[in-house]
């Protein structure tokens, strides 16, 4: 149900003034001003830290992403979405070893690395694996694999002859821990680093002998190659006690003392380097989502925004499932319930909880070191199969589950199948198979705007935008599922101030952006650029048709 514009507010009368008020009465019974509730309620929200200044004008430095919605005015008739990601159908995608191999039972980047290497044009993964034998007792036999790929799809696992599985060496391990307990191995390529040596860097969660005890540390590890790693020291200085890192990239556009930035199950850390992280705070909370907790969360620089992955997961019974009835284990998952959902009542909790299910959710910032805000909260980014599929049970998302490549938004993820997704915290003493999976969003692709109904017109109004170099500007758009006459875009060019239409870039002037693409230019019927453009401020009316979808727009120059 939609929320009314407050009538005593400036922008309504400017909106009167316009030649859409008349369309609008006649597309909602008389009701003016009539926007989407979540957009509705986060403009009447104070301003999140994740916020920005908004610097807009008709120049490439202006590139806008429907995530927070600050560029946007007003909606109507017309909603953001959450794109759902296209599952590839070779999943998945890094294979498993056979029963007899030390990965026949888990490969997957969960709690290990996966990146695109530019230099080498090649994916690399550093993943976790474990035979059929462990069993529950994942880490006995816990390592770190190596794999490379060219094309994230098929992937190659060289016999490296570095580590023993059953008395051979001709495997893909890189890394074991002393003890075989393995923990996270999270690695990143540093092309600054001056020491060949270290181009490579690693944290390795593993045990470590101090003060007479042994406690998981974060122990950092060089390599020149990726392959052959050396320790240094019994531990970095800890991000905080009991916070685990689940991936580190390198922010190249910050500042040296935040370069490197680490994000563990929904906390942030920061520093010039792996060794010398620290605390920044919860970027993250299940309490202020539905989601019983948060595992890993996963993001990285796109354009001026953050755009978060984030794991979403509950825990539920499980009929038919020959679980242990082990009250300890239950106690287990019953202290990494969080019973608070935001503003819902607090949830009653079950008898017996059996499997933990759990997908992949969005959520965005403009500053890496703030709390995030969900995007469309229901909404699954990656969303786990159906029954009987291989990743029907528990996503988790690993190192390197974000990648841009060709144009494309890569997801890596790790999955079991609903049967046994008690693997993590496992009440029911199982585990596995856990597999990796790829699945693709396009460019700018997270989410989008569309009409709400597609069949009734929708629009979007933006923010003030200021006018630069009016005859060298474009207005470059990306748009898809467009079909001529039946769903398309038109766009109309407003005076920011009395929001009337500027003759010869009004809708009906408009020609429509009626093919797919990436950098579509929008045109009207005597103009190409906005050189007929005479004011100081401008904002942008798009009009939606049908099924058409708008994910971005910019300014090109002519």
């Amino acid at each position: 149900m939609t929320k009314p514009v407050d009538e005593s507010g400036g922008a309504r009368r400017l909106f009167l003034k316009s030649g859409f008020a008349a369309a609008t009465l006649a597309a909602t019974d008389g009701r003016l001003g009539f926007v989407d509730p979540l957009f509705a309620e986060q403009a009447a929200s104070p301003t999140p830290t994740g916020r920005a200044a908004l610097n807009l004008d008709t120049t490439p430095d202006t590139y806008v992403l429907f995530l927070d919605m600050q560029e946007v005015e007003e909606l109507l008739l017309c909603e953001q979405v959450v794109n759902q990601a296209t599952k590839h159908p070779a999943n998945p995608v890094l294979p498993l070893g056979t029963e007899n191999q030390w990965d026949g039972n888990r490969a997957s980047p969960w709690g290990g690395s996966l990146f695109y290497d530019a230099q080498e044009k090649l994916f690399k993964a550093w993943y976790h694996g474990h035979d059929v034998e462990t069993g529950a007792n994942t880490q006995r036999r816990m390592a770190i694999g190596y794999a490379v790929s060219e094309n994230g799809i098929e992937w190659h696992k060289p016999k490296l002859g570095l580590y023993d599985y059953k008395g051979r060496t001709d495997n893909n391990m890189c890394y074991r821990a002393p003890d075989r307990a393995t923990g996270h191995f999270n690695v990143v390529k540093d092309p600054g680093e001056p020491d060949p040596q270290r181009r490579y860097q690693a944290l390795a969660e593993i045990n470590v002998a101090t003060d007479g005890s042994r406690r998981v540390r974060h122990v950092a590890h060089y390599s020149a190659d990726g392959i052959h790693w050396q320790r240094s020291g019994n531990g970095v200085q800890e991000p905080v006690n009991g916070t685990d890192v689940g991936f580190i990239f390198i922010d190249e556009a910050d500042i040296p003392q935040r370069r490197v930035k680490a994000y563990g199950q929904h906390a942030c850390f920061t520093g010039p380097d792996i060794e010398h992280l620290k605390f920044v705070g919860k970027v993250l909370s299940a309490t202020d989502g539905n989601e019983h907790e948060n595992h890993f969360v996963h993001t990285t620089r796109y354009r001026n925004h953050f755009p978060m992955l984030y794991d979403f997961n509950r825990f539920r019974p499980y009929y038919g499932h020959h679980v242990r009835r082990d009250a300890e284990r239950q106690k287990i998952v019953l202290s990494r319930i969080e019973r608070r959902r935001g503003s819902l009542p607090l949830e009653d909790l079950e008898k017996q909880y059996d499997i933990c299910v759990g997908d992949v959710r969005l959520a965005t910032s403009r500053d890496p070191l703030a709390m995030f805000q969900r995007i469309q909260p229901d909404s699954a980014v990656v969303a786990r199969g159906e029954r009987g599929e291989w990743d029907s049970g528990y996503l988790v998302l690993g190192g390197g589950s974000l990648i841009v490549h060709n144009d494309q938004i890569l997801i890596f993820y790790s999955a079991m199948a609903e049967e046994a997704a008690s693997a993590f915290p496992g009440p029911s003493g199982r585990t596995g198979p856990v597999m990796t999976g790829l699945a693709t969003l396009p460019k700018d692709g997270f989410t989008y705007l569309r009409a709400r109904d597609g069949l009734t017109r929708g629009a979007m109004t933006t923010k003030p935008i200021l006018v630069r170099e009016p005859g060298n500007a474009k207005l470059s758009v990306n748009v898809s599922h467009v079909v001529p006459w039946h769903d398309w875009v038109s766009v109309e060019v407003l005076d920011a101030e009395t929001l009337l239409p500027i003759p010869g870039y009004s809708r009906h002037e408009s020609m429509g952006v009626m093919t797919n693409g990436t950098s579509r230019i929008a045109r009207w019927q005597r103009h190409a650029t906005l050189q007929g453009v005479n004011v100081s401020q401008i904002r942008l009316r798009f009009y939606f048709y049908g099924k058409a979808r708008l994910y971005s727009f910019t300014f090109s120059p002519a």
